[in-house]
């Protein structure tokens, strides 16, 4: 192979990416709200790799909502993005420790009550959107959306 082949061929390598490895830790409990009421999840992820994860960087990670239907969309309230629910929520989250991802959610005035819808979330790299290592399968919340028997105006 000639030097020139060579150069190309090294040049040409998949480009280095950082992967990261999370585990699911805790999260807060499902909830019940009437139409029109806005409510606050949370849940948490351990940093189990070795790469520090770096808000504005591109190790910074984040919940992927993935629910892609328009109809859950209307759920949404000042999510990071149409389908990021959240960004860690510390500046770095260091090898062994955690961060929380808080998201809001709303319910459609509209909607029919009793009835439950349930988010999927996934946590990711933002910057390159790969999956994060360790945690393969989504987490679910369910938000309920409930009548108190009051009638709305």
């Amino acid at each position: 192979m000639s030097a020139e082949r060579q150069a190309t061929a090294q040049t040409s390598a998949t480009p280095t990416r950082h992967v990261h490895a999370a585990a699911y830790q805790f999260r807060s409990a499902n909830l019940t709200m009437l139409p029109g009421d806005i409510g606050t999840f949370s849940t948490f992820y351990a940093n189990v790799g070795t790469t520090t994860w770096l808000r504005n960087t591109e190790t910074e990670t984040g919940l992927l909502f993935l629910n892609r239907e328009q109809r859950m969309r209307r759920w949404a309230h000042q999510w990071a993005s149409e389908f990021v629910l959240a960004r860690q929520t510390k500046d770095a989250v260091a090898p062994g420790d955690f961060t929380a991802y808080t998201f809001n959610c709303r319910v459609p005035d509209d909607v029919d009550v009793p009835s439950t819808e349930m988010f999927m979330c996934q946590p990711i790299v933002l910057a390159v959107v790969p999956l994060l290592i360790g945690q393969p399968e989504p987490f679910f919340v369910y938000v309920r959306a409930a009548n108190d028997g009051r009638r709305r105006a």
